[in-house]
């Protein structure tokens, strides 16, 4: 809540009880939430102050844009942990990993094409274990 606050400050934006709300949900939550995932929970805001509000976090670096394949936008909050995720075919489940192992190619690519690569996205596509059954 602290770097929420020092940054809503900072971009002198007011501290609103939806804008905390939202953050809060986003906080908590394990996976990215679409503006959808959070209004189902956050009944009682707008689903278009979501929208606005989302697009103000992202744009003050509160919050980061999780595009997925074949998905709508997601969000979640701004960590240094970058993650990639399994997603089940069947049921939609969705797993974030916490590790990165395409680290290693990125330097092998700058090294042998010189191209800087400033980020990634990987997503696995499968089926969990209910649904391999």
């Amino acid at each position: 809540m602290k770097e929420y606050l020092q940054i809503i400050k900072k971009h002198n934006l007011r501290n609103t009880s939806q804008r905390q709300d939202i953050y809060h949900h986003l906080k908590k939550s394990k996976i990215p939430q679409s503006a959808f995932d959070i209004h189902q929970k956050l009944k009682n805001i707008d689903l278009a102050t979501i929208h606005r509000t989302l697009k103000t976090f992202e744009k003050i670096n509160l919050i980061e844009l999780n595009n997925f394949i074949g998905d709508v936008k997601k969000y979640s909050i701004k960590t240094k942990i970058h993650f990639h995720t399994i997603k089940c075919k069947n049921c939609g489940k969705t797993i974030l990993i916490d590790f990165c192992l395409i680290e290693k190619f990125e330097k092998f690519i700058y090294k042998k094409y010189g191209f800087k690569i400033l980020e990634h996205q990987l997503q696995f596509f499968g089926l969990c274990n209910n649904c391999k059954k």
